[in-house]
């Protein structure tokens, strides 16, 4: 073979595993692995009695509290397009916030559709990337991965806020009390090392460089360094994205407490029923949503888990998997909502403009023509 590069060699071994991975037959086992994956969960925790199907039977008695959920759902998505808008601009990205809607309800409609968690994302980002056009798409994926950083940081920042107006019911909850100083050092480190990250300092810092090109394509890393640096310039864009977030967070968080408003929870010392203390459910909620982040098709399987784990834990309450169940079934339903957006999106070509035009033409010509 040319290149001494037989069939044994490690280069064809390397190709044939990418094509069997890339087969639709792996890509099928990975499907029903995470179908599984959820499947186990469920059964788990009806095995468990920690899930009763009958209880969702509740919500057909108290179905206008689901009505007033997923109302208070569908603001999210102009709020997530707007905050996705200011990110582009910053980055200096192509992209009205018409464009910015789509791309948010094309990424909610493929979280579901694609067996991945978050899946959407990925969707999202060749969208993004080939509206940028080359040499911007990479930036582009960068855009959307950002954005998604945010939007979990603000998770974050909400349940902290919530344990600071919360108060004495907190400092009379060990469990929630340590919870509110790991939140506290999250937040507050992610904001110290974001900072860090982009200061004029390590932006020329020699020994980042040199690091930097020992990587394979470090002409792309270094870009995208240069390209989320330059974000130390839009301090108040990133404040008005987190605020969005924020805002966001409470929508959804509302929306969960209309939900369980037509479910009963039970009291796990005594066995009877309880009600949901408003403040340390508020505290608890953002973090089970931040872990039903890692489930299938929008968070199956790992909500469940952890609406089930943090409410007993936290709370003291049974009923969380219940809650994550009617909440998945509510989160379906609008991210059915994005069908239309994919059915009709049409790719539209970015035009620049002439100076940015005319500075690109300067950058491609030689020195001195």
């Amino acid at each position: 073979m040319a290149d001494g590069q037989g069939a044994d060699s490690p280069e064809a071994d390397t190709s044939q595993s990418a094509r069997h991975r890339g087969s639709p037959a792996w890509r099928a086992a990975k499907a029903l692995a995470k179908v599984a994956f959820v499947a186990g969960i469920l059964a788990w925790l009806i095995h468990q009695d920690r899930l009763r199907v009958s209880d969702l039977g509740e919500l057909r008695h108290g179905w206008i509290w689901a009505v007033y959920a997923f109302l208070l759902f569908l603001p999210a998505f102009f709020l997530c397009a707007l905050r996705f808008r200011l990110l582009l601009a910053a980055l200096q990205l192509p992209g009205t916030l018409r464009q910015a809607f789509s791309w948010t309800m094309i990424g909610c409609f493929f979280d579901l559709a694609m067996p991945l968690s978050n899946g959407g994302d990925l969707v999202k980002a060749y969208y993004v990337a080939q509206h940028a056009g080359r040499g911007k798409r990479s930036v582009a994926v960068l855009s959307v991965v950002l954005d998604r950083v945010v939007g979990l940081l603000a998770l974050f920042v909400f349940a902290w806020l919530v344990c600071l107006v919360a108060g004495r019911q907190v400092d009379d909850n060990p469990d929630l009390l340590r919870l509110s100083r790991i939140l506290l050092v999250v937040c507050a480190g992610s904001v110290i090392l974001f900072f860090v990250l982009v200061s004029p300092m390590l932006e020329r810092s020699a020994l980042r460089k040199r690091l930097m090109h020992a990587l394979p394509y470090h002409a792309k890393f270094e870009a995208l360094y240069v390209a989320f640096a330059g974000l130390r310039r839009h301090v108040g864009v990133l404040v008005l994205m987190m605020v969005l977030s924020l805002v966001v967070q409470v929508l959804g968080c509302t929306g969960i407490l209309c939900l369980a408003q037509g479910l009963s929870f039970t009291d796990m010392a005594t066995g009877q029923p309880a009600e949901l203390q408003l403040l340390p459910t508020l505290v608890v909620l953002p973090l089970a949503v931040f872990v039903n982040t890692f489930g299938v098709a929008g968070g199956f399987g790992a909500g469940e888990w952890a609406f089930d784990w943090l409410f007993g834990l936290m709370l003291g309450v049974r009923g969380g998997a219940a809650l994550a169940l009617a909440f998945h079934g509510l989160i379906v339903l609008t991210r059915l909502l994005g069908i239309p957006f994919v059915v009709l999106y049409r790719q539209e070509a970015h035009t620049p403009s002439v100076r940015a035009a005319a500075m690109e033409m300067e950058e491609t010509l030689p020195e001195g023509g």
